[in-house]
């Protein structure tokens, strides 16, 4: 790994969550308040997503510019990220295809490139098109 790479999955923490009952993936500076217990647990390694899992969800490729790589970085794991031939970012990653992830990708603006699925391209512009019909300057906004 790139010492950025080792820097960023350094600053996460792969545990069981109480409140969820799962295990869940801490990102360390989203942590706002901690507390050292007396408690003590036996460790349990971090399962693995099984492929029958991963089935369920759609195989999604994004592409983003280096400028993006705080994000990305802290936003995938480093096993889903490599570099393309013009230095950018390409994201491999099983998720769900549903309106949190139309959302999700609309966050990135248009530092992000959807490769795959074709379809989710037209999911998303459609949504980005809806959202500037909304504000256009011919909508009557004063």
């Amino acid at each position: 790994r790139s010492s950025a790479a080792s820097d960023v999955y350094k600053r996460q923490v792969k545990a069981y969550c109480t409140l969820k009952q799962d295990f869940r993936l801490f990102k360390l500076n989203r942590i706002l308040k901690w507390e050292l217990l007396e408690e003590e647990f036996q460790p349990t390694d971090f399962p693995e997503i099984s492929d029958a899992n991963q089935q369920a969800y759609e195989k999604i490729t994004l592409s983003f510019p280096e400028k993006m790589a705080y994000r990305v970085y802290d936003e995938f794991d480093t096993n889903q990220i490599r570099r393309g031939e013009r230095g950018e970012l390409i994201v491999a990653a099983q998720m769900p295809e549903d309106d949190w992830l139309v959302g999700y990708l609309l966050s990135f603006g248009a530092q992000i490139e959807i490769i795959e699925p074709l379809h989710l391209k037209k999911i998303v512009a459609e949504k980005a098109k809806e959202i500037f019909e909304k504000y256009d300057e011919k909508s009557n906004i004063k």
